[in-house]
């Protein structure tokens, strides 16, 4: 078979053509084995860490923020200085950033209970969790009786147990002052329980016990899920409640009434906002 001249030109260029791609390969491959070239998305490149975990191992009844001798880390060392209080401003704890696991604690224990203002600051994202798994406490979590409670950015309260016998409610946090939080809060599945005698209101996972007046504020990405309570599935408020742009409300549930929120104050809710799949029975 004879060619032309034009057929032999595009013969040379076309094994040219797969001599260059063989080479790209090549190059390719040797990236790869030398570990310089990385394949997948980009967002990849974000993955999370994982938070330090801070577990509270005491045996009494008592205020874990001020029982340093009694966190352990997750691989059962000495933990101390996970929290602390803020020189100058005694009102004022500082976290380390981590999870703060109350879940084997033999004691019906609580992260903080003031009878005045708390303030909760970190440098980066706090979790607060499993408190009440075993004998669960008569006060939220974090407690502040004649006080008010701030928290800043990036908090997570979830799995938290409260029997509420000593507040009425409030499965994870109460004050009767009023309780403020930065932006992407994150309240899931905290539960009260209602007692077999004595005075209850509920809120699964806030209760705020104050005159109309008084503010539970949330900042953008508020997050409140799975929580449950008799009254107020998640939140039970004698004042009022704002949330920000974008907060998620659902699956909370009560037996009674309020299957997400009961607000005896003013209730508000900025643009963005979801609510969904919230269940009350009564």
């Amino acid at each position: 078979m004879t060619l032309s001249k034009g057929a032999i030109g595009n013969l040379i260029n076309r094994y040219r053509a797969v001599l260059k791609k063989c080479r790209m390969m090549n190059v390719f491959g040797s990236l790869a084995v030398a570990g310089l070239l990385v394949a997948g998305s980009a967002g990849s490149a974000g993955s999370a860490v994982a938070e330090d975990v801070y577990y509270y191992a005491g045996v009494t009844a008592t205020e874990a923020a001020s029982d340093a001798a009694n966190w352990e880390d997750a691989s059962g060392g000495t933990a101390s200085g996970v929290i602390g209080k803020t020189e100058g401003t005694p009102t004022e704890y500082r976290f380390l950033p981590g999870t703060y696991d109350g879940s084997k604690t033999s004691a019906a224990a609580w992260v903080i209970g003031a009878n005045g203002d708390i303030r909760i600051v970190s440098d980066g994202p706090i979790t607060i969790q499993k408190w009440g798994q075993g004998m669960p406490p008569n006060q939220g979590v974090i407690t502040a009786r004649n006080g008010s409670i701030t928290f800043g950015d990036d908090v997570t309260v979830r799995d938290n147990y409260s029997s509420g016998a000593s507040t009425g409610g409030g499965g994870a946090i109460y004050s009767d002052r009023g309780i403020t939080f930065g932006d992407n809060a994150s309240l899931i599945h905290n539960m009260t329980a209602k007692p077999i005698s004595g005075p209850y209101n509920g809120g699964g996972a806030i209760f705020l016990n104050a005159t109309p007046d008084a503010q539970l504020v949330f900042g953008k990405n508020a997050l409140l899920e799975r929580n449950e309570a008799n009254y107020g599935g998640a939140i039970y408020s004698l004042g009022s409640v704002s949330f920000g742009e974008g907060a998620i409300i659902r699956n909370n549930r009560a037996p009674s009434q309020g299957g997400a929120l009961r607000v005896t104050g003013t209730l508000t809710l900025n643009p963005g906002s979801l609510v969904e799949g919230n269940k009350a029975d009564g």
